[in-house]
């Protein structure tokens, strides 16, 4: 959203100034989180997008790998006030592309994510136009449309000779209990069942909303409410403004964060369901020292993440297991 650019300035630029001293110092104690050394230690800046069409990268996601790609391309989206664009570059931030999502329409692009769908086999990325800074939106929609096949030397393009991706459909919800401002959008990869994490600026705890179904094309659906997880914000105090989160390939570990902490959840062994996950104790690590950092995705294997944020030009960052 744009809306924190002016809203939330002061907020981004004195985290900005406090990230030095958490990276330092690591990070501080909330009563409901529990701090250790990070399972990502080693953080790398590998590149920066050389696309500027890409001024506000509001989520990321690993391409899925057809023409040999691996962790070798990834695809990003802008935030409010940019079409539904999905922009491809690669692991040195060259550009390789940029896609229209046929059909859809963008308010609030927050967060993306990929996962199954309709048919089986095939991978589907999914668009959240979640956004709602005055929690008044009766639009909300998440699109899910194929993923296009892409090639390691795809030729660059911009917005303007975009190319058209698949018929995108969409599946519009609402909230059980009004309106709620949301950046996180996460699809589990075997199941494909949808969650939504909401961004809080008035309580330290965030709701986790989740699709009764993952049929698109239907009636606007009312949300389940599986879990109230508690972060509370360094800064500002008893916030909780969580910007993007994903699930790991295997399904037993989420990632979400928030300007500047990740959060890791862990999936018990003997959970007879995902969504126990919601209730364990995340582990709590900074992120590298991004300015206004609202992207977050884990590598093919699991074993990295990777981050982009808002600023221009916009830094890709790679954390390591």
């Amino acid at each position: 959203m744009r809306s924190p650019c002016s809203l939330w300035l002061p907020v981004v630029c004195l985290t900005a100034l406090l990230l030095g001293a958490l990276l330092v110092a690591g990070p501080v104690a909330t009563d409901d989180t529990r701090e250790s050394a990070s399972p990502y230690p080693k953080a790398r800046r590998l590149a920066l997008l050389q696309d500027q069409e890409i001024a506000e990268s509001s989520g990321v996601m690993v391409a899925g790998g057809q023409g040999g790609s691996g962790d070798s391309l990834f695809w990003t989206h802008n935030d409010s006030g940019d079409g539904p664009f999905l922009y491809l570059f690669d692991r040195r931030g060259a550009n390789r592309g940029t896609w229209r999502v046929s059909g859809a329409t963008s308010v609030d692009a927050e967060d993306c994510a990929a996962g199954p769908g309709p048919v089986k086999g095939k991978r589907y990325l999914y668009y959240g136009d979640i956004g709602d800074n005055s929690s008044n939106r009766a639009d909300c929609v998440v699109w899910r449309v194929p993923e296009p096949v892409v090639a390691i030397r795809s030729v660059a393009a911009d917005r303007a000779n975009s190319r058209l991706t698949a018929s995108a459909e969409g599946l519009p919800f609402a909230y059980p209990d009004g309106p709620h401002d949301c950046e996180a959008l996460l699809v589990h990869p075997v199941t494909g069942a949808i969650y939504l994490v909401t961004k809080e600026r008035a309580k330290r705890t965030s709701s986790v909303f989740k699709f009764r179904s993952t049929r698109g094309g239907g009636p606007r659906q009312t949300l389940i409410k599986v879990a109230e997880i508690a972060l509370g914000a360094v800064f500002p105090p008893n916030t909780s403004l969580v910007t993007a989160g994903d699930i790991a390939p295997d399904g037993r570990r989420l990632v979400i964060r928030d300007y500047f902490q990740l959060y890791e959840f862990t999936l018990p062994k003997n959970a007879a369901s995902f969504d126990a996950i919601w209730q364990q104790t995340p582990r709590v690590f900074p992120s590298p020292p991004l300015v206004q950092g609202e992207g977050v995705c884990y590598s093919s294997d699991g074993l990295r993440l990777y981050l982009t944020s808002e600023q221009l030009p916009t830094p890709l960052y790679e954390m390591s297991r």
